[in-house]
């Protein structure tokens, strides 16, 4: 009875001594057997595609910073011109219109997601057997205050061995914080109009002319009809 206990006791620790080992290296064990001619691709791959994975963001990024979240003028609601370039309304009157985080967020994954695809089309492996899946192509944009995080999710085969996914790229910025920004301050000035009430006040309270009426008139009386003209350092 003695020695059935210790049998049972040692087969015991042997499984559990083997569930340890195949969760600690179980997830690296396909990768073991790869040969290292495909590795060495496998690690090039990899770099060309977190390289156009940086090229891309900053691009994408480079377009969101000077259009105030969006990529084109096509998907802003509506927006003016500033030194050469279209800036969307995020405040018209009481209304906070600027976009949420989400919604940047959205956009570029899309745009990454359209780029990934053109550049891998012009990639050359030297022969190597080398495929994508890009039916099952995915990114995931974290934006936070500092940096931009960006995976994705591409299924991709050297030689028939899988490479490990997702693609991880970090790119270093202040756009998050810039946004959350912005935000706050769009959704102030569309709940408070301090704009709005700075102006009237500015105008109300500008300086007098010689004649007693200010630079910026408020008010007058109209006596007769005619045409007033006034230049345009006096307006």
């Amino acid at each position: 009875m003695k020695l059935q206990v210790e049998f049972i006791s040692v087969l015991g620790m042997l499984i559990l001594i083997l569930v340890v080992i195949f969760y600690a290296y179980g997830s690296n064990l396909s990768y073991i057997t790869v040969p290292e001619d495909v590795m060495k691709v496998q690690k090039s791959v990899e770099q060309m595609i977190e390289g156009i994975m940086r090229d891309s963001a900053n691009h994408i990024l480079f377009d969101m910073e000077n259009h105030g979240g969006y990529i084109s003028t096509r998907e802003m609601p509506g927006y003016t011109r500033f030194a050469g370039m279209s800036v969307p309304y995020w405040q018209v009157c009481e209304n906070d219109i600027s976009p949420s985080l989400q919604k940047i967020k959205e956009r570029f994954e899309n745009a990454l997601e359209m780029r990934v695809k053109e550049r891998i089309n012009d990639m050359d492996f030297s022969g190597k057997n080398v495929t994508f899946d890009l039916s099952r192509l995915n990114s995931r944009v974290n934006i936070l205050n500092e940096k931009l995080v960006v995976e994705l999710f591409l299924p991709t085969k050297v030689e028939g061995y899988d490479i490990k996914q997702p693609y991880t790229v970090e790119i270093p910025t202040k756009f998050g914080e810039i946004v959350n920004f912005a935000k706050d301050l769009s959704a102030e000035l569309a709940k408070k109009r301090h704009f709005e009430t700075f102006t009237i006040y500015s105008v109300y309270f500008s300086p007098d002319l010689e004649d007693g009426h200010p630079v910026l008139p408020t008010i007058g009386v109209i006596t007769d009809r005619g045409v007033l003209y006034r230049s345009p350092e006096v307006l």
